[in-house]
């Protein structure tokens, strides 16, 4: 169970047998068909190129109680990382940090004064996973137990320094270095981390469903389901309570929400590199990242460039406890998709073989 939950908010390959349905010409019904196939309960798509966008919903906001609607929000998970990496790098355009300096006194955290802030983007930095690490499971059913609603920067942020960092560090990818970049976005802007994001990135893009989740009036319209918490808490059915503690332990690392057309949007201009000038991809360090070597995989801040049968994407994806997200590009095409799932049951990316959203996404590319 502790592994289930506490895969929040990372992408990994994942085995899966479900066969995609030869594409409809009705787009509405081949997403409704391709819900329906893999019983997920609900799914909002969107599909932007040449400077238009198509949103698709099917299934239901919560419980089957209300249907989706285009413009509903979902918790996005790891996806959130794109966001905390376009910030720091808004930072570094401005001259308000380097990518050299160093992340301890840029955060005024207390980590290896060696460690920078590219190696936080990088996932090069070697500080452990906090999810399940620091913040065990025990202790998040323990805290929701005793009627907490949310977790505040200040902790995650205790729990993503507590253990030793890693010596010699390969790639390996953990949610405490973007936590850690939250920290120096709060303390380098003088913002807390919401109002900072929506200056540095939400309002520059106009991207209005976007938001940092704090407080249950954050929340997102589609409340999550996932049958791995039933037996601890008795409902598939992810309550509002639950859902903002899930994104406040995500902090900058999975703990925003936003809608799929303004995901779409997002993808296409922070992938594509006109965002920022600063986009720039490399080798993993050690030569392998999520099991892929590295004429395989570019690591980028905040997304990952992978050849899928010779072609090459752009994407992050972000697996929850009750969501799950994905964001790809295609450079050549010149066109992303966004795909938001509040539901646990499939996973984002198996890399084009043996994942579930990533192969929708190919489609929908197609």
């Amino acid at each position: 169970m502790e592994k289930n939950i506490f895969a929040l908010f990372m992408i990994i390959p994942f085995a899966v047998n479900a066969q995609l349905s030869t594409k409809e010409n009705n787009l509405d019904d081949y997403i409704n068909t391709w819900r329906i196939e893999n019983g997920v309960q609900g799914i909002s798509v969107s599909i932007y190129g040449k400077n238009n966008i198509k949103t698709i919903v099917s299934g239901w906001r919560s419980d089957k109680k209300d249907s989706l609607q285009v413009n509903d929000s979902f918790l996005i998970g790891s996806v959130s990382k794109t966001f905390t990496a376009a910030a720091i790098l808004s930072l570094v355009e401005k001259g308000i940090i380097k990518l050299n300096k160093s992340a301890a006194e840029l955060s005024g955290l207390n980590i290896p004064q060696d460690i920078t802030v590219s190696q936080l983007l990088y996932h090069e930095a070697g500080l452990p996973e906090y999810m399940g690490g620091a913040l065990s499971f025990e202790v998040f059913l323990k805290e929701h137990a005793n009627g907490r609603d949310s977790w505040t920067s200040e902790e995650i942020r205790s729990f993503s320094v507590q253990n030793p960092v890693i010596k010699n560090p390969v790639f390996s990818y953990s949610n405490s270095h973007f936590v850690v970049l939250g920290a120096i976005i709060e303390k380098q802007t003088g913002k807390p981390l919401n109002e900072a994001l929506n200056s540095l990135i939400f309002k520059p893009t106009r991207l209005n469903s976007a938001r940092l989740v704090k407080s249950e009036t954050d929340n997102p319209n589609a409340y999550g389901k996932s049958e791995g918490i039933k037996t601890v808490l008795g409902s598939s059915q992810i309550n509002s309570r639950l859902t903002c503690e899930l994104a406040t332990a995500g902090d900058t690392a999975g703990g925003i929400a936003i809608n799929s057309s303004d995901l779409a949007i997002w993808a296409m201009h922070y992938f594509s590199g006109n965002f920022s000038d600063s986009l720039l991809f490399k080798n993993p360090l050690g030569g392998e990242a999520f099991g892929l070597t590295s004429d395989h995989i570019k690591v980028g801040p905040g997304v990952y460039e992978v050849v899928y049968n010779k072609q090459i994407l752009r994407l992050h994806g972000g697996d929850g406890l009750g969501s799950t997200a994905l964001i790809v590009y295609d450079p050549v095409k010149v066109k992303s998709v966004a795909i938001l799932v509040n539901d646990d049951k499939l996973h984002s990316l198996g890399f084009g073989e043996k994942g579930f959203l990533d192969l929708l996404a190919i489609e929908l590319l197609k």
